[in-house]
């Protein structure tokens, strides 16, 4: 019953660990914060069905950093479905503050708002109140910002960047390793790259 007991008691303080961390700053760093300005995209990929005759996909991701004016930022997703001669297009954007310490960069969304278009008929929502943190890093090697965890349109997996952290905030050569494997991964593309100051 004790070994049982210990065994929870370290799931549960993992878990709960390896969420927790990627939601915030870490308390201090080293490194100068980096200056994070501008427009970056992620390269993203179709995700239809292989050799579909009815379905095709295409979507695209990208965040706006309005700083040293305001320290905000937009988060654009669009995801466009055709089946047949059926277009249906969604559009979900957020907006927030960032914060940055090192080369950790805290994305707080305060709110979003979701577009559906159907065959022309566009069904739109204002901006309602919404409250998500994510914790991206910049990996100077690649010049990409990676998420911790993979996510499109504020749709979270469970897996990520964050896997190859020995502990919260170690960047070692595991990191590294995943910051790698992660910038040139091509299916679930996790990174976005630099697409000027607009």
């Amino acid at each position: 019953m004790k070994l049982y007991l210990y065994l929870l008691a370290f799931c549960l303080f993992f878990t709960c660990s390896s969420v927790t961390w990627i939601r915030k700053l870490p308390a201090r760093t080293d490194s100068p914060p980096i200056l994070i300005k501008g427009l970056w995209k992620r390269q993203t990929n179709p995700k239809s069905a292989m050799n579909s005759a009815w379905h095709a996909n295409s979507w695209s991701e990208e965040i706006y950093f309005d700083r040293p004016k305001s320290g905000s930022f937009v988060k654009s997703y669009r995801n466009t479905n055709l089946y047949g001669s059926k277009k249906v297009e969604e559009r979900i954007t957020g907006r927030g503050i960032y914060q940055v310490k090192g080369n950790w960069i805290l994305l707080e969304t305060k709110e979003l708002q979701q577009v559906k278009i159907e065959n022309g008929k566009t069904c739109c929502e204002g901006f309602k109140p919404y409250s998500h943190k994510l914790l991206y890093y910049y990996y100077a090697e690649e010049k990409a910002l990676l998420p911790m965890l993979y996510e499109a349109g504020y749709q979270e997996q469970n897996f990520g960047v964050s896997d190859g952290a020995g502990a919260a905030y170690q960047v070692d050569e595991n990191f590294k390793t995943y910051l790698q494997i992660y910038t040139r991964k091509e299916y679930h593309s996790h990174a976005y790259f630099s697409a000027g100051e607009n």
